[in-house]
């Protein structure tokens, strides 16, 4: 799983949630334990085997069979031309592409000039109602300035992910940034395999500990704004889909009035569960408004992300070895 970021403008691998430094690995949060730091060694209570010391390839000229360390094969790149192609065409194709809009270790954050409370009324346009920061979105830069042309074809998944944008704060509220996320799509057509290629779409939400007053105090129309958002987003993604068809296409929404006392008082008469049924409506007329009332297929969920899993466990295993919780160095 790599990951690009504003924060971190050089590719990253997430790692998995767990060093299993503490009994076998549950095979339902990742599979493996691999890409685990083999040098990292902390004297914790009740833990008496030590790690047979670090004889990483990514460290050292050295191996043991006990090394699960990964590396990127960046040498293979360098070469020849051919070995490069082939070696794009593998990293490409064989690793699952994360693209958070704004922060990867903390999906939730937001630019600054948003995290400050909105106007009352933001459905009126003031010079104090923050918008969209960017001048374009960076799964744009990604696709047009990163990835080299050739490889665009050998893409197999990739994930967009955006914070909690405020409603005004969406793409949909910068024209250029929209403009030139209606351009990419339409100039990547030609250049990708979308019969191969599987795309999500993350609308991350708030922690119950991080949730702003305005979060709690939106208004129909603000989270009217917020959809409306998703949809700007997602329009230009219809070609894609109706062309030759995606290989798969998965939205998460977030529901916008989640954090809403009114909206948790009026929810008293249903289950617990009300809010994923608002989700899946919000996810499956979003599926249905790319692929078309009468297209859109059922298909599978792709698997949840690394970073996705991080929200499912504890932090505890990484805390212990006092390691950065999600990513690893730079690719």
């Amino acid at each position: 799983e790599v990951t690009l970021s504003r924060q971190h403008r050089g590719y990253q691998i997430c790692l998995p949630p767990c060093t299993n430094s503490e009994g076998g690995c549950p095979p339902d949060i990742h599979h493996g334990c691999r890409r685990i730091h083999c040098n990292a060694y902390v004297d914790m209570p009740g833990v008496s085997e030590r790690p047979p010391g670090c004889f990483c390839r990514r460290r050292h000229s050295a191996f043991t069979s006990t090394c699960h360390c990964w590396a990127p094969p960046t040498n293979l790149f360098l070469v020849c031309s051919a070995l490069c192609r082939d070696a794009q065409f593998v990293f490409f194709s064989g690793n699952r592409f994360i693209i958070h809009d704004f922060h990867a270790l903390m999906p939730w954050d937001l630019p600054a000039d948003q995290r400050y409370e909105e106007a009352p009324d933001s459905a009126s346009t003031t010079a104090t109602t923050p918008s969209y920061p960017y001048e374009r979105l960076l799964a744009s830069e990604f696709l047009r300035d990163i990835i080299p042309v050739r490889c665009l074809a050998d893409l197999r998944f990739l994930e967009l992910v955006f914070p909690p944008y405020v409603p005004r704060g969406w793409p949909n509220g910068k024209p250029a940034a929209i403009r030139d996320w209606r351009d990419t799509v339409d100039w990547i057509r030609d250049k990708i395999k979308a019969p191969a290629l599987t795309f999500r779409l993350v609308m991350v939400d708030f922690h119950s500990d991080d949730v702003p007053n305005r979060r709690q105090n939106l208004t129909k129309d603000q989270g009217h704004q917020i959809i409306k958002g998703y949809s700007s987003i997602l329009l230009f993604l219809r070609p894609l889909a109706r062309d030759g068809g995606l290989a798969g296409l998965s939205i998460q929404p977030a529901y916008p009035w989640r954090w809403n006392p009114g909206a948790i008082l009026n929810s008293i008469p249903r289950h617990h569960d009300w809010v994923d049924e608002a989700e899946q409506e919000i996810k499956e007329n979003a599926e249905k408004f790319v692929f078309g009332r009468k297209d859109a297929p059922n298909r599978a969920e792709p698997r949840k992300s690394t970073w996705q899993r991080w929200y499912d466990v504890e932090y505890t295993c990484s805390y212990i070895h006092g390691l950065d919780p999600l990513f690893d160095d730079d690719l």
